[in-house]
Order: C-alpha cells, then structure tokens, then sequence
C-alpha cells in the first residue's frame, strides 16, 4: 500500500504512527490488554463477564472522552506541536473512544470459547481496511498522505462502533464502581 505513497506522502503516513502510538496510550490506557482477561478469567459466568466488559468500556469511554475534548480545545497547539492536519488529529483523538471496543469484544469471545465472531471480525477487518485503502489511492488523485491516514481509521471506526454497541447490549452497564476501582 505504501508504494502508492510519495515520500513526502509516506513521511506524513510515519509521523502519524508514531504520534498514534504515543497518544493511544495515555487515551485508552490500554485497558483492554491486561485488566479484562486478568477480570475475565475471575468469573466463568457469561453474565458477569459481560458486564466487565461493558463497564471497563464505559471506564474508556470516559478516559477517551476527556482526551478528545482536551485535543478539541488545544487542537491548536497539537496542530503545530505534532506537524499533523487537524483532520488527521480529529479522527484519531475521536477514534480512540471505538479503539478499545473491538479488542474488549474479541477478548470476551476468546473467554467464552466464541471463536467464529472474533474470526468474522478479524478477518473481515484484516480484509477491507486494506483494500479501501488501496481503492481510495488508486481513485483519488488528491491527498494521498491523508487518505492513507484516514482510510483505515473509518474502517476500523465501523467495526469499532459496531463492537461498541454490542457490548453494551450485553453487559447494560456503563458505570460499576468495584470494578472501575478494581
């Protein structure tokens, strides 16, 4: 995919990636690598379990969240600071509140022994993110560099958003105060 790059194009592609790695840590504490299957683990009950899931995701949603309206309010500063266009940063602060949905879903599944959903997902994502991506460089002459950024983001914001709702309608908890605490 990155053949159909410039370099100038490809360059703006590298720091994009390199910001993302920074800002997606401290946006969603990571909270769907290590503390759901430690909390997953707990309980062989799909009940309790969904409503981990659900609440760690109201957790994230909040952290996100708040990031996301301190990039909206210094966009300015993180405009000139990360030398991205403030389209590319408003999608990926926006995103980090979908990011952790998909890999708390997945995770779930594993738990559960629901192997076929999280395969669907995985390889459906795998699949259409790069094609649209490649389709959107291949037919759309201007702003590569940003169609390259955006792309992906979009196609993960739909399964992200699609996970997003699915694991509230399973666990209908947004806020449990032991296990924010926890």
């Amino acid at each position: 995919i990155n053949r159909l790059l410039t370099t100038e194009d490809y360059g703006l592609y590298s720091i994009y990636g390199s910001w993302n790695s920074i800002f997606s840590i401290f946006a969603t504490l990571n909270l769907a690598a290590g503390y759901v299957s430690v909390g997953l683990s707990n309980s062989d009950d799909i009940e309790k379990r969904n409503k981990l899931v659900s609440a760690i995701q109201g957790l994230s949603t909040i952290i996100s969240s708040v990031f996301f309206v301190i990039f909206l309010v210094f966009n300015k500063w993180f405009v000139s600071f990360t030398t991205l266009p403030f389209i590319v940063l408003l999608f990926m602060f926006g995103s980090y509140i979908f990011s952790n949905s998909f890999s708390l879903l997945i995770t779930k599944d594993k738990f559960n022994g629901k192997y076929i959903r999280m395969l669907i997902f995985t390889i459906a994502l795998s699949i259409l993110s790069p094609l649209a991506t490649i389709l959107i460089l291949k037919f759309v002459p201007t702003s590569k560099d940003i169609s390259r950024i955006l792309t992906p983001i979009v196609v993960s914001l739909c399964f992200g958003i699609t996970c997003y709702v699915l694991n509230f309608v399973k666990g209908k908890t947004f806020f449990d105060k032991n296990i924010w605490k926890y």
